[in-house]
């Protein structure tokens, strides 16, 4: 295969690894673990294909839309904190978990 079907095969990869990154939501029957850890195979996929267009703080931004559904009071809370825009995406996974493990102590 010529350089050039590499660098087009590897172009569609992208392609559809961002297609699955933009339309990426929390699916009913996962955990926010299940979820960061799908989020975090994508990402790691697409940057391994080169793509350079996946940071820290977009890939938090992106799990935390794909959580709001559930729980848009957290979500718009933790967008309003200072500390948002600095926020790796296992700081949010673990402000995650921290609330929902608080939500089921106060629901018993």
């Amino acid at each position: 295969m010529s350089h050039e079907g590499n660098d087009e095969v590897k172009e569609g990869k992208i392609d559809l690894l961002q297609e699955d990154l933009e339309a990426f939501v929390i699916k009913k029957d996962k955990t926010v673990q299940q979820m960061h850890d799908r989020l975090t195979l994508l990402v790691t996929e697409i940057k391994t294909l080169g793509s350079k267009d996946w940071d820290d703080f977009k890939v938090t931004k992106k799990m935390l839309r794909a959580y709001a559904p559930k729980n848009p009071m957290l979500a718009t809370y933790i967008r309003g904190k200072e500390s948002y825009k600095k926020m790796k995406p296992i700081n949010l996974l673990n402000e995650l978990q921290f609330y929902e493990m608080n939500a089921l102590d106060v629901a018993k």
